[in-house]
């Protein structure tokens, strides 16, 4: 450790070597030193000859951009490269420096990064390929002197952000160890170029990451994102299973599964029982009758014998046994005898024919009419009439206060929420993501008077106007205005699951025969606060 009270230089100023002019760089033959200065780049020679006068020398400066263009470059890369039209620049104005050296190294790296791929070879960044272009581009003074001085503008404003490219080619494409980072697009962000061409871009930028085609992903990445791929899978898994956990409650997943904005078993036209009578999930069953089968379809279909046809006997075949006809021409051997069917008695024997006799009938009787007694005037008494009490016909009935209303939907209380909340909370259940929330969606409440905003379309479908509640179009993209019905077992289901639904949405519709009752007490529905003119419904 140096002592505070001695001096702090390690090498005093004597202690430096003195430079021998003999021993000098200078001193070495001219082609040796121009072998030597070949290998540097136009920026590292400029460098050089800020510390060294001698490295000005025009004729050393001709011989090593010479040797530079003829040994280190090919000579595709360097094709014209002394004419005024590639470089830009005119030879007899060119200085002491280094400047054509300069512009050789640029037009090779553009004719480089000008090629098509290659099928194999090395990696290079198609970012740093557009920066350098860019940078060689706004570097290169315009060869259109009379250009208008509208073109001029526009260049100097594409080329205003150009910048030097980065002195490592590969900087996007190397993983922090070192190794190729994966790319689902290998083409879409890397070029490949052959061996060639990578030689004179690695003598340029010396500093660049090798990275050949052959070279794989690199493994501790590659783990990595495995490992996360994992964790986020299992992640999601997990997600997705609270999710569905709602939906175990049947009343849930009434709501979830509905698409008309309707329950349909509350349906006027459709008197069917609701198909959940209570939260619980599990269907109602048996032991002793689960076996039973629940449909006629599903008794099974016992096979029942049938006996097999009888061929029965050809009515023609008597009609060819029969004797042939007298004017035939044959003489039939015997006469048949005339055989008369006549029923057998058990035992065989013939019975006696039956004997019909006469029998005298007596003679109608004949009825007289008699006569009525005729009687005595003096013997009857005398009625006595009474006048017959008047009874008035009833009067008709009379005629309600207001024409019979017929709803939709069955008696009973309703709840009403918006259809675009409902979906963005079913597209929650369904894909995940963020859980809606409630308070970024339109209320159904007016805010001036606190009473029920009902939608039209509501409206509309309570006073039978509208088959349905929501038209195909609502279906598909529902508007701010468009809302839902729920029963109140569902509503309770779903504020259960979801408390944050029942602080935003409360109104309720009350349907009945007597007519339609609009909020919690109801109080009535708001008309005059957007919805003026949209017609009137029935409101007890």
């Amino acid at each position: 450790m140096i002592s505070p009270q001695k001096s702090t230089t390690l090498f005093p100023p004597s202690s430096f070597p003195t430079l021998n002019p003999s021993t000098s760089l200078t001193t070495l033959p001219v082609d040796v030193l121009t072998y030597t200065l070949m290998y540097l780049r136009a920026y590292d020679l400029s460098s050089l000859q800020q510390t060294c006068v001698c490295f000005s020398d025009r004729d050393l400066v001709v011989r090593v951009v010479k040797c530079v263009s003829e040994q280190i470059y090919p000579s595709s890369l360097t094709l014209g490269w002394k004419s005024e039209k590639v470089s830009g620049r005119r030879a007899e104005a060119t200085t002491g420096g280094f400047e054509r050296l300069r512009d050789l190294e640029m037009l090779v790296v553009a004719r480089v990064l000008s090629r098509p791929d290659a099928e194999e070879g090395f990696f290079v960044s198609k970012a740093w390929c557009k920066s350098a272009l860019k940078w060689l581009e706004a570097s290169t003074p315009s060869k259109k002197a009379s250009s208008s001085k509208k073109k001029g503008r526009i260049r100097e404003r594409r080329l205003s952000n150009a910048l030097p490219p980065w002195p490592n080619i590969n900087v996007d494409l190397v993983c922090e160890h070192g190794s190729l980072v994966r790319s689902s697009k290998p083409r879409a962000k890397r070029k490949v170029i052959d061996k060639k061409a990578w030689k004179v871009l690695r003598r340029l930028y010396p500093e660049s990451k090798e990275m050949s085609t052959n070279d794989s992903e690199c493994l501790e990445c590659k783990f990595n994102r495995l490992e996360n791929q994992r964790k986020e899978q299992e992640k999601q898994n997990k997600n997705k299973t609270e999710r569905k956990k709602v939906l175990e409650v049947g009343f849930v997943r009434e709501v979830f599964n509905r698409t008309k904005g309707v329950p349909n078993h509350c349906l006027a036209s459709t008197p069917t029982p609701p198909l959940f009578s209570s939260p619980s999930p599990t269907p109602l069953s048996c032991g002793i009758c689960s076996s039973t089968p629940t449909s006629v379809v599903d008794l099974p279909i016992a096979p029942i014998a049938t006996p097999p046809p009888q061929k029965l006997p050809s009515p023609t075949r008597s009609l060819r046994s029969w004797p042939p006809l007298g004017n035939s021409g044959v003489t039939p051997s015997k006469k048949q005898p005339k055989v008369e069917m006549q029923m057998l008695m058990p035992d065989g024997v013939l019975p006696p024919p039956p004997v019909f006799k006469m029998v005298n009938l007596p003679p109608p009787p004949v009825f007289k009419m008699a006569s009525p007694p005729t009687p005595n005037p003096t013997s009857l008494p005398i009625p006595i009439t009474s006048p017959i009490p008047f009874t008035p016909a009833a009067p008709p009935p009379s005629p309600p206060p207001y024409p019979a209303y017929n709803p939709p939907l069955s008696a009973g209380k309703y709840f009403i929420l918006p259809r675009s909340y409902l979906q963005s909370w079913r597209h929650y259940i369904r894909a995940g993501g963020e859980l809606p929330d409630p308070s970024s969606y339109p209320q159904t409440t007016c805010n001036l008077h606190g009473k029920c905003v009902p939608p039209f379309h509501l409206i509309q479908w309570l006073n039978n106007t509208t088959p349905t509640l929501l038209t195909i179009s609502q279906r598909s993209n529902p508007s701010l205005n468009t809302v839902e019905i729920l029963t109140e077992a569902e509503y309770a289901s779903l504020i259960e699951k979801f408390p944050k639904i029942g602080s935003f949405f409360q109104e309720s519709v009350t349907v009945g025969r007597e007519g339609v009752k609009w909020g919690e007490d109801g109080n009535g529905a708001c008309f005059n606060c957007e919805q003026e003119g949209r017609g009137k419904v029935t409101v007890r």
